[in-house]
């Protein structure tokens, strides 16, 4: 399932800024949550009012590794540094895919936690302000949840964006959003651990490419 672009209507976006008092008078930012993608929204509209900026990531993450850590601090140091802005002012907004579109590309046995778990980890980890499931599983859920929260800065797990890549998605989010990628580094995936668990179980495979 995915949700339509008319999830918020002009009267409901209004509505939700009743949080936007809240974060201007106490200074009061959510951080390390992980919110519905509901609740996700009506808070990025309230973070909109404050100027701040929306940069946007996610992945699997059914177990967090080293590799992932860089992903969340290589795409708060280089969003700051695309766009000129401090890191007081940049919001981290993780997607966590949920478990049907993960099992639908590693595999009957992915993920190994559910997606309500790996959320709540991801949240937990430096540099991360909010972790979200979208919901959406026959197309890119990242890409889609970006068509909602329209972020400034989209950050993947891979060595560059294509030229075709670049102009695909301002196709679909109607506007040039910020593109930057993240080259994955010489560390141990979650898909070779748990190869290396089952081998040393002697479990036959517990996990695929």
């Amino acid at each position: 399932m995915c949700f339509s672009l008319e999830l918020l209507d002009a009267q409901d976006s209004k509505n939700n800024l009743k949080n936007l008092d809240i974060i201007k008078n106490t200074d009061y930012i959510k951080m390390g949550e992980h919110l519905d993608f509901g609740e996700l929204v009506k808070d990025i509209i309230a973070l909109r009012e404050l100027e701040r900026k929306i940069v946007l990531t996610g992945g699997c993450f059914d177990t967090i590794t080293q590799g992932h850590l860089y992903l969340f601090r290589e795409s708060r140091k280089r969003a700051r540094e695309l766009l000129g802005v401090d890191d007081g002012n940049l919001v981290l907004v993780v997607n966590v895919v949920n478990d049907e579109r993960v099992r639908g590309y590693k595999g009957e046995n992915r993920p190994v936690r559910d997606e309500r778990t790996r959320a709540d980890i991801v949240a937990g980890q430096v540099g991360v302000d909010y972790s979200t499931v979208y919901p959406c599983v026959k197309q890119g859920p990242t890409i889609e949840l970006a068509r909602h929260i329209k972020p400034d800065v989209i950050v993947q797990n891979m060595e560059k964006w294509t030229p075709e890549e670049k102009e695909k998605v301002a196709s679909i989010l109607g506007y040039n959003v910020g593109m930057i990628g993240i080259e994955k580094i010489g560390v141990e995936s979650t898909t070779e651990i748990y190869r290396r668990i089952a081998a040393r179980a002697g479990i036959e495979s517990v996990a695929r490419s």
